[in-house]
């Protein structure tokens, strides 16, 4: 068994209803779900043999009928592997649209295990204030390099 968390922008709904979805998905077998400061925390127990992270995230925008904007905060494929971290301090992030695309393209780049950030909690708790924020990084130095993750992290300052 392995674990996937994400953390999503909140849309109101029966909570009930994804967890029943995504539990009838063959190889799901554990679901939570938290609500907290209006972010939709998943945490998604799964056998590997029979489906993938890649499939569930995708099922999860499906359901939320999200999949042309999708707004992920943060995520964690929970691997075992030894990885590197990379923190990265962001001077200005211009909106929430720009930050979640520089994360879903970090979910969708092979050795990038997590993301985490102080982006939700600065920026929309301070009114969209022009602040610095704090990413940091988990990465797996056999699949990406630190040049590559750079160009990737180089893209929230644009």
């Amino acid at each position: 068994m392995k674990e996937f968390s994400i953390v999503i922008d909140c849309f109101k709904l029966s909570y009930d209803e994804l967890k029943s979805y995504l539990l009838s998905i063959n190889g799901i077998v554990g679901v939570t779900i938290i609500d907290i400061d209006d972010l939709l925390r998943l945490k998604i127990k799964y056998d590997y043999n029979l489906i993938s992270y890649n499939i569930i995230y995708l099922e999860i925008l499906a359901f939320l009928d999200i999949l042309d904007y999708p707004m992920i905060y943060e995520f964690d494929k929970h691997s075992k592997e030894e990885l590197k971290i990379y923190d990265r301090e962001v001077n200005s992030i211009c909106c929430e649209y720009c930050y979640s695309s520089v994360v879903h393209e970090l979910f969708d780049t092979d050795g990038i295990i997590k993301v985490t950030s102080n982006f939700y909690s600065k920026h929309f708790k301070n009114g969209y204030a022009k602040e610095k924020y704090k990413i940091i990084i988990s990465y797996n130095p056999q699949i990406i390099d630190l040049e590559e993750l750079t160009k990737i992290a180089d893209k929230f300052e644009e």
